[in-house]
């Protein structure tokens, strides 16, 4: 039980780690809002992050260039910005270079 517990926490806290680059990999495949992200994350990864975790991240993003919305109401919808998706092929690049130098010392 303690083994499963820490192993969500671990999967939480890596996750939320690379929540910018998911999030602009999201907002590439189509328009989503804040929701729909929270959703999507939950259905992919069984983790549940809340809009206080979500939305600074978004705004940020926004102010950064890296995503636009449309909707000023209730309801925005974000895409990725040709920055953004700049930023997304660099940073999924970064990720898998350390996973890849990270590789030997997981395997032990």
């Amino acid at each position: 039980m303690l083994k499963n517990r820490y192993s969500e926490k671990l999967k939480k806290k890596v996750l939320l780690s690379l929540l910018d680059v998911l999030i602009l990999q999201l907002v590439k495949e189509k328009l989503m809002s804040g929701p729909d992200i929270i959703k999507q994350i939950d259905k992919e990864f069984d983790i549940l992050i809340s809009t206080g975790t979500v939305y600074p991240v978004l705004d940020r993003l926004k102010y950064q260039k890296l995503i636009k919305n449309k909707g000023k109401n209730k309801r925005r919808l974000f895409s990725i910005t040709k920055a953004g998706n700049n930023v997304r092929v660099l940073l999924t690049k970064h990720y898998l270079n350390i996973k890849k130098d990270l590789h030997p010392y997981l395997k032990k």
